[in-house]
């Protein structure tokens, strides 16, 4: 398991991990684990390993009027994260050898070099008749759509998902993640806690001018040049 503590930050009301893209993490790019306090409620502490899958799928977008409305395909790329309050005895949220061999496994058999459609796609008879490899959908085969897809997939395995993210392009992804309220507000990962003024820096430190200089009370008082000798 990769820890990332050289990342670890401290404030006042605990420890955070915080989570950084897979490109950034030293180690295998497919896995990566945050760990977070401070901004949720400690009954909420929780870890979390993704999974990285990769597949090839053609799709098109129907009542669409840009160039996905016609047949193609993509080089998508699924995250899978799962969550959990505690480690199991081995110290893990999940093995990934598990989670690969049936969350993957499914992604091969039904996904992988199909083309995606929705049911009432005029082109899925024609298709069929070309015994061309579908998987069709009731809705719109968009990437919003996929993402919650494999995430139900996901949860019916028994697995603990917390959020899909999928990548149809190197640009462009869609994240389905329901139990999640920092990512409904805008944010794939936990926002920080608003932090405090620091305190004033000592006056040493400050390269003040000599001309300057504050009271006991904290008030600025500028030092008079010494008065001209009476005439």
């Amino acid at each position: 398991m990769l820890e990332v503590g050289s990342w670890k930050k401290q404030w006042a009301s605990g420890f955070r991990l915080w989570r950084f893209p897979a490109s950034s993490l030293p180690g295998p790019p497919t896995t990566h684990l945050w760990a977070g306090a401070g901004q949720l409620p400690a009954s909420n502490l929780m870890y979390a390993v993704t999974k990285v899958i990769s597949f090839c799928y053609g799709h098109r977008l129907l009542n669409y009027q840009g160039k996905c409305r016609f047949l193609h395909g993509h080089n998508g790329r699924a995250e899978i994260e799962l969550s959990a309050k505690e480690l199991d005895r081995l110290g893990m949220v999940e093995d990934f050898t598990k989670i690969k061999r049936a969350i993957q496994g499914w992604i091969d058999t039904e996904l992988d070099h199909k083309m995606m459609l929705c049911r009432k796609d005029p082109v899925v008879p024609l298709l069929q008749k070309l015994n061309e490899p579908l998987y069709l959908v009731d809705d719109n085969p968009t990437a919003e759509n996929l993402a919650k897809l494999l995430y139900t997939q996901t949860k019916r395995m028994g697995f603990p998902v917390t959020s899909v993210r999928l990548w149809e392009t190197d640009s462009s992804f869609a994240l389905y993640a329901p139990a999640s309220p920092a990512r409904r507000h805008g944010s794939s990962a936990l926002r920080r806690p608003a932090r405090t003024q620091p305190p004033p820096a000592p006056a040493s430190l400050l390269g003040r001018a000599p001309t300057e200089r504050r009271s006991a009370r904290g008030r600025r008082r500028r030092r008079l040049p010494p008065a001209s000798p009476s005439a």
